[in-house]
């Protein structure tokens, strides 16, 4: 009877070891399933821009495609979580004015041949021998002549660099839009949020607009300088009310001077109008001593 207690024992413990294994590898294989393909990260990255697209390498958390256009060849990292485009950089430039100078060069080559052709004085073997030097020296001032293909477009890197140098706060939305040759940038700081729109190829600033964060609150700033004022001096005099987020709380920060060497800071709830803290500490602007004044002065 023992026996056969301890090898259902034996089983269950087997069978509850081969259940949770099974369990790990579908949170596991679940895990997996939630990165695109390379196929499906294609078919996005062809939904945002047009282009001959052919897959390059692959990291943990991207796919990287060069995607050949009218305007250059594009290296475009595209993330494998959501399929959007992290980094877009033209790595060459196309010759867009190539056709347009073949054109103007047409009656050129007319003018040319009209004039290659042998005149009462000139044989036969000089008027062939000269298209040929005019061509050269076409081809020479065609060469010194700057074409739209040269420009070379700012880096996602180096506009993101500028833009936080510009604005403080955390960049939290950054996109490249190629019809538009720029980029959109929108930077958040505690309660106000920009939006700004940028040159790709000078950098240039070229529409900037600011939305306002700050939440309705249940207490004015004038009713959190009441507050604060009961927990000091009743005469102190009040330099300024700030209002700031910590760890998704809301509150003002009122400062008060109470003397000439003393200063106090209340924390106020803008939604509560608790009083979080008061702490009392030494001012850091202390008036000046007439004695100060007077070796200043002299």
């Amino acid at each position: 009877m023992k026996k056969r207690r301890h090898w259902i024992w034996l089983l269950s413990g087997a069978v509850v070891t081969i259940a949770l294994f099974v369990l790990a590898q579908t949170v596991m294989l679940s895990d997996e399933t939630k990165l695109l393909s390379e196929s499906e990260a294609k078919n996005q990255l062809r939904e945002q821009m047009d282009g001959d697209i052919v897959f390059v390498r692959q990291s943990s958390d991207a796919f990287t495609y060069e995607v050949t256009r009218s305007q250059g060849v594009y290296q475009a990292v595209v993330s494998r979580e959501d399929g959007t485009i992290i980094d877009l950089t033209r790595q060459v430039a196309l010759d867009e004015g190539h056709g347009s100078k073949n054109n103007s060069n047409e009656p050129e080559d007319e003018e040319t041949q009209s004039d290659a052709s042998p005149g009462p004085d000139q044989t036969e073997d000089e008027s062939t021998d000269a298209p040929e030097e005019s061509t050269a020296e076409e081809s020479s001032e065609e060469s010194d002549e700057p074409t739209t293909g040269e420009r070379e477009r700012l880096s996602s890197e180096d506009i993101r660099e500028q833009m936080l140098a510009e604005q403080n706060g955390d960049m939290t939305s950054f996109e490249y839009l190629e019809d538009d040759d720029m980029y959109r940038v929108t930077i958040e700081q505690e309660f106000t949020r920009y939006h700004f729109e940028v040159d790709a190829y000078s950098g240039e600033v070229l529409a900037r607009e600011t939305e306002d964060l700050t939440p309705e609150l249940a207490i004015t700033e004038e009713e959190a300088q009441s507050i604060a004022r009961n927990q000091v001096d009743d005469e102190s005099t009040r330099q300024q009310t700030t209002l700031t987020e910590n760890d998704g709380v809301i509150f003002y920060i009122v400062l008060f001077h109470v003397s000439d060497n003393e200063q106090a800071e209340v924390h106020i709830n803008a939604f509560s109008g608790d009083v979080e803290t008061v702490t009392w500490e030494e001012r850091e602007d202390q008036p000046q001593s007439e004695s100060d004044e007077e070796e200043e002065a002299d």
